[in-house]
């Protein structure tokens, strides 16, 4: 909205308070600059409010995303000694599947 259109607000809002309570054009003038003042400093606090609970908000996102990221990381881990622990226990099974996984992909790639 344009300064004008606001400006052309205010001026038919005087005239309605006006014509309503019986005011003055200065007293109506008073009420919405009055009612302006209590209405910006609500806002203020409302906006200041909203950004701290969009800071908590953020701040708890990144701890739980730093919690998923350490456990995935130990499960990564974890599977990769499994792995190894398989591989050691079993290598002519190890080696069979590598084999077979090998032929496999040399299979799909040659298409």
């Amino acid at each position: 909205m344009t300064y004008t259109a606001i400006a052309g607000r205010r001026d038919q809002l005087e005239g309605k308070i006006q014509e309503r309570y019986g005011y003055a054009k200065s007293q109506a003038r008073r009420e919405i600059e009055d009612w302006y003042r209590s209405t910006e400093h609500h806002l203020a606090h409302a906006i200041e409010t909203i950004r701290t609970e969009i800071q908590n908000l953020t701040s708890t996102v990144g701890r739980i995303a730093n919690k998923q990221i350490g456990r995935a990381q130990v499960r990564a881990t974890e599977a990769a000694h499994e792995a190894e622990d398989a591989i050691t226990r079993h290598p002519f099974t190890a080696i069979a599947i590598a084999v077979g996984l090998g032929f496999l992909i040399g299979v799909f790639t040659r298409r």
